[in-house]
């Protein structure tokens, strides 16, 4: 109701500037009264009643009162009026789609690349949602969904585990997200079976598993591990020292083959479980990232000429991206 109160608000603006462009209240019969032809006996000249006439308006050049000294000047006016019409349009049809604004409005957006929207494989196909880094406090997303305007599915955003652990259950709660960080939301099922946030040791999980988007493979060093964790036999040291230069950051494959103390220590530092264990409360061990996955077996999104919408719990709309 109050959109098509402005947007008639906005036509009569319109009508408004073009009849002021045209010489609006400056026309002289906006102040002459009345112009009754009176009734005249054949031959006579027909004049209206009125002070335009008496007043000496009538000379050869009346026809020139619609216009100011610039022809130009109310046409450009027009052409403004009609683009804030327009203007005014185009927002009233925004405001359609977008329907009743949620509290979180501006604090929580959605975005996506073309490529992960448009894929038809539901593991490849995701959106992220970002919290504004100016938002007050943390945002439970207990109930949120995202629901496609085209052809009206939705999913719900499932819970996750804020600390996880391989090959462990997992104590998952409403997905949370604090200011600056952001969820990157995948159709398909997690390759982990659970939605997690990520950290410093996520790439371990990426060396036996396929993500999409990949996970970074920014694991500690394991040279830095060593200096740091290893206390095997002067013996062993430096044999052990050039056997773990050999090993790649976030890689399991390069400890095979290895024995004693030095091969006890690898398989025990590189690893997921194990980088969690010695790496967890170092400095930013923890990501501002989060994996979540909606657990679909199909792809909820058209390839082209869609519309998804976050709604929250109060089926508000948070925010929406079309493509």
């Amino acid at each position: 109701m109050r959109s098509d109160i402005l947007f008639f608000l906005g036509v009569f603006v319109f009508l408004f500037v073009a009849w002021v462009a045209t010489g609006g209240p400056e026309k002289p019969i906006s102040f002459a009264g009345p112009f009754i032809t009176p009734i005249t006996d054949a031959g006579e000249e027909q004049r209206g009643y009125g002070s335009f006439w008496e007043g000496g308006a009538a000379d050869d050049n009346w026809w020139d009162w619609s216009w100011d000294s610039d022809p130009n000047s109310a046409q450009k006016e027009i052409w403004k009026a009609q683009d804030e019409l327009s203007d005014l349009q185009r927002d009233l049809q925004d405001a359609r789609l977008f329907g009743n604004p949620s509290v979180y409005k501006d604090v929580v957006s959605i975005s996506g690349s073309g490529p992960s929207l448009a894929s038809a494989d539901e593991d490849e196909e995701y959106v992220t949602i970002s919290v504004s880094s100016r938002a007050e406090g943390a945002i439970n997303m207990d109930g949120w969904r995202l629901v496609s305007v085209r052809t009206k599915e939705s999913a719900a955003l499932p819970k996750a585990a804020a600390v996880f652990r391989s090959g462990s259950v997992n104590q998952t709660a409403p997905l949370t997200l604090s200011p600056g960080e952001r969820a990157i939301v995948v159709t398909g099922r997690s390759p982990v079976g659970v939605s997690f946030r990520e950290n410093a040791c996520s790439g371990y999980l990426a060396d036996r598993q396929d993500f999409k988007p990949s996970l970074a493979a920014s694991c500690p060093a394991p040279m830095d591990d060593f200096e740091r964790f290893y206390n095997g036999g002067a013996r062993d040291y430096q044999s052990c020292k050039d056997r773990v230069a050999q090993v790649e950051r976030c890689s399991t494959s390069g400890r095979s083959g290895t024995s004693g103390s030095c091969g006890e220590f690898m398989r025990e530092h590189f690893t997921y479980n194990g980088c969690m264990t010695y790496h967890a409360a170092d400095r930013n061990f923890w990501s501002k990232t989060w994996r979540v996955y909606l657990g679909e077996r199909e792809d909820l999104w058209p390839e082209r000429n869609e519309t998804i919408k976050l709604l929250d719990s109060q089926g508000n709309t948070v925010d929406l991206i079309s493509y």
